[in-house]
């Protein structure tokens, strides 16, 4: 049992073939034991990287007043034996990659309950091929690998070098994907990031870099019945009609 706990001390004083007492007096001791779970273990990607996790968890409220440790394990293997702090981040994963944490707690008298959780590093970004207009307000946007492998969205976004002309922005799962309702003559850069879609909310995790590149829109072609073009050869004037 853990906490302050009351002990009997019992003596007694041996005449002859008798016993006299019993004499008691009550004295308080502390009983110790194995620490509580950790809480709140939380387990994130950094921004910006593609191969990192950081592990965070609170101390147990209980720690039976013992100093305690803690034992972090990746999915089933111990990479921290003798943690001291509360806070950890492990490099060299591999990116878009979901792993398990375990984290138990310890003192001088053995192992706590353990907590788990999981957590996922991030993807890359796409690799794109070719961006390309297929004509004035569309643009056509050519991924080399395939989101579908790699259980993730492509996420493009055009954004216009004129102020005051809307983003546009589209996804897809497939090798291509086409942004509808751009400006004709307009400089945009096009930025593309990948975007791991797991189950939950938390799963929902943007790339660590994107791809960007920069394409003019062609010029629309003229509205309307095409213009008759007459010559005058006398005096090199030409007329529209």
């Amino acid at each position: 049992q853990s906490g302050t706990t009351d002990y009997v001390w019992v003596a007694a004083e041996i005449l002859g073939a008798g016993v006299q007492g019993p004499y008691s007096m009550r004295v308080s001791g502390i009983a110790y034991s194995v620490p509580g779970a950790a809480t709140n273990l939380m387990i994130s990607p950094p921004s910006g990287s593609c191969d990192q996790l950081m592990v965070i968890w609170t101390e147990p409220s209980n720690t039976e007043g013992l100093p305690v440790k803690y034992k972090v394990y990746k999915d089933s293997t111990l990479i921290h034996s003798m943690r001291t702090t509360t806070t950890t981040t492990w490099s060299g994963l591999t990116a878009n990659t979901q792993y398990t944490v375990r984290v138990v707690v310890f003192n001088d008298l053995g192992d706590g309950r353990e907590v788990t959780g999981s957590g996922r590093t991030r993807p890359e970004a796409p690799t794109v091929s070719n961006v390309t207009p297929t004509n004035s307000t569309h643009l056509s946007v050519a991924f080399s690998t395939s989101a579908l492998d790699l259980s993730l969205q492509f996420k493009c976004t055009a954004r216009p070098d004129l102020s005051g002309l809307p983003n546009r922005v589209g996804s897809t799962t497939s090798r291509r994907l086409v942004l509808n309702d751009l400006s004709p003559y307009v400089n945009y850069t096009v930025r593309c990031t990948s975007i791991s879609t797991g189950s939950g909310s938390r799963s929902i995790i943007s790339s660590c870099n994107s791809t960007m590149n920069t394409i003019r829109m062609p010029e629309s072609a003229p509205s309307g019945p095409p213009l008759n073009l007459s010559v005058n050869r006398t005096n090199t004037s030409a007329t529209l009609s």
